[in-house]
């Protein structure tokens, strides 16, 4: 074994058990424990963790991917986006403020109407290539991801 390769008596995930009946659960139980530690001891302190997480945070709201696909085709003011996605104008705004308090959007005043649009075009990228990955079928035949309840 390489000598770039932790210590297995100091590993924390050493005598780990499945957690879960699910197949992925039993797949990691079975990995060596220098591989484990080996993905832990290179993302521990890796930069950007904690700004990658709350990026993610401000992601996690179906409305917001929503507002952020369309500011990508163009940019748009509230009354287009609340005409675009059938919510009401206060909870627009209110994703809206989200995603401006983030730096995701910029709004730029003309008179007494604002208009919003995208900052960065990566982050749209991560969302379509999101969406890309929950609609592809898994090797079972599946999309990935939880199923959606609702149409």
């Amino acid at each position: 074994m390489g000598a770039d390769l932790p210590d297995v008596a100091k590993c924390p995930a050493a005598g780990r058990r499945a957690h879960g009946n699910d197949s992925r659960s039993r797949y990691i139980a079975t990995l060596p424990c220098r591989n484990i530690c080996g993905v832990l001891a290179r993302v521990h302190g890796q930069p950007g963790l904690h700004a990658a997480a709350e990026l993610f945070k401000v992601l996690g709201h179906e409305s917001r991917l929503t507002l952020l696909l369309l500011l990508a085709t163009e940019p748009r003011t509230v009354g287009a986006l609340v005409a675009a996605t059938g919510s009401t104008q206060p909870l627009v705004s209110q994703h809206l403020r989200t995603l401006r308090q983030s730096g995701l959007v910029t709004a730029t005043r003309h008179g007494r109407e604002v208009t919003y649009r995208v900052t960065d075009e990566h982050v749209t990228h991560v969302v379509t290539d999101a969406l890309a990955h929950v609609t592809e079928p898994t090797p079972q035949g599946r999309p990935h991801g939880p199923q959606e309840d609702h149409p």
